[in-house]
């Protein structure tokens, strides 16, 4: 979730930089790379998660009922750790095209 909000810093940037400019076409592309990036991110997690998580848990407990807990939770976890990746540039989404729209009017 950390690399998203890196992310989300490093779009907010990049989208304030070129609107700035007035390049409206660069702002979108910036936007588009980084949401794909995140998406990336947040798959590669996703998949992680569900193919470990058997391991995983034993990192942190020697206890089988904790772990079979915790390979029980483990598809909720994918599944957030997906939907997390791009949720947050949803909002950056609407930031920017709240910004673009005064930028137009």
């Amino acid at each position: 979730m950390m690399i998203s909000f890196g992310f989300l810093a490093t779009t907010s940037v990049r989208v304030s930089n070129e609107l700035g400019r007035g390049s409206s076409q660069a702002a979108k592309f910036s936007i588009v790379l980084i949401v794909l990036t995140s998406f990336a991110t947040g798959f590669i997690l996703f998949i992680f998660f569900l193919f470990f998580r058997g391991l995983l848990a034993y990192i942190f407990t020697d206890s089988h009922d904790v772990a079979k807990a915790i390979t029980d939770l483990s598809p909720l976890l994918a599944c957030s750790m997906l939907l997390n990746s791009v949720n947050q540039f949803s909002h950056e989404l609407l930031l920017a095209g709240k910004a673009l729209w005064h930028v137009l009017t």
